[in-house]
């Protein structure tokens, strides 16, 4: 009835005519190991950013609770640094207020003397 038609033949003359050549298995491998790579970046560079954003929120979290000590008055006397004195100008009038040094965690922070105020 007709010829028989080589399938294999006519694809390799065509893909010869074309320019085109399949993919080798090293090729093949060699792209898999390149797209491993850049996934792998991506995941180190997610990770990073998570741990980052936790160690960002234990610090906010300590922050707060210093914050909040602080607000109660619960720190304790500063031994780093010797209570001092603010001074304060109001016009012509210069107030001087004793204060003490207190520390809070990170937070290092005065307190007025009660009854320490002298104009």
């Amino acid at each position: 009835m007709g010829r028989k038609v080589d399938r294999a033949g006519f694809k390799t003359v065509m893909r010869q005519a074309l320019g085109c050549r399949g993919e080798t298995l090293v090729e093949a491998i060699v792209s898999f190991a390149v797209i491993l790579i850049v996934l792998l970046g991506a995941t180190v560079l997610v990770q990073s950013a998570i741990n980052l954003n936790r160690r960002a929120y234990e610090s906010m979290e300590a922050l707060e609770m210093d914050m909040a000590a602080i607000e109660k008055d619960n720190g304790p006397t500063s031994a780093a640094a010797p209570d001092g004195a603010l001074r304060l100008s109001v016009g012509d009038v210069l107030i001087d207020v004793p204060v003490l040094q207190k520390e809070q965690g990170q937070l290092r922070y005065f307190m007025p003397i009660p009854g320490g105020i002298a104009p």
